[in-house]
């Protein structure tokens, strides 16, 4: 079996592709690219399930705030959103980056460490984080990333006789469906 790499329009790392072109990988060009999008996952800790819920609100209040202490520690990385999933004393969260035309594992968990340090000084309720949550599913199977993307989704239809009938991004999709 061939593998098929879909690869986004712009700029190419061909390092990156090198092994897999090596072992005979076909590779396919369409609009879009695929590094739109990187997360870090850090989970806050509280007292308490009521100040856990409270620091929902206050993270949206001061979303703006963590957004220049992040991407201060980067010239390409942007702090697209923050995504926030409450379960009992602990907040886990999704820090969805895009990086430009890098990769970005390294300057997404710098900036969210700076990110959090500065929540960590400036909110009084949270008493310990943990970096990395495993919520961010770096190199790992997870059905996190079926549900929220990393990266950009690409939905791909294969016929038996190798001819692609459908290729789309996942913002392709959307403007299809509105």
């Amino acid at each position: 079996m061939r593998a098929v790499i879909f690869i986004g329009t712009g700029k190419i790392s061909y390092g990156k592709l090198s092994q897999a072109l090596d072992y005979g990988a076909l590779t396919m060009q369409i609009a879009g690219d695929f590094d739109d999008a990187m997360q870090r996952a850090p989970a806050f800790l509280f007292e308490s399930a009521r100040e856990a819920r409270d620091f929902a609100t206050w993270l949206d209040l001061h979303v703006d705030d963590v957004r220049a202490v992040a991407e201060s520690t980067t010239g390409t990385g942007k702090l697209r959103n923050i995504q926030r999933f409450n379960v009992g004393r602990f907040v886990y969260t999704r820090f969805n980056y895009t990086t430009g035309d890098a990769a970005g594992q390294n300057m997404t968990g710098k900036a969210t460490w700076a990110a959090a340090e500065w929540i960590k000084s400036e909110n009084e309720d949270v008493t310990d984080y943990m970096l990395e949550a495993q919520l961010a599913t770096d190199k790992k199977h997870s059905h996190m990333n079926t549900l929220h993307t990393r990266g950009k989704r690409v939905v791909a239809v294969h016929r038996e006789d190798g001819l692609a009938l459908f290729i789309a991004t996942q913002r392709q999709v959307r403007r299809k469906r509105a």
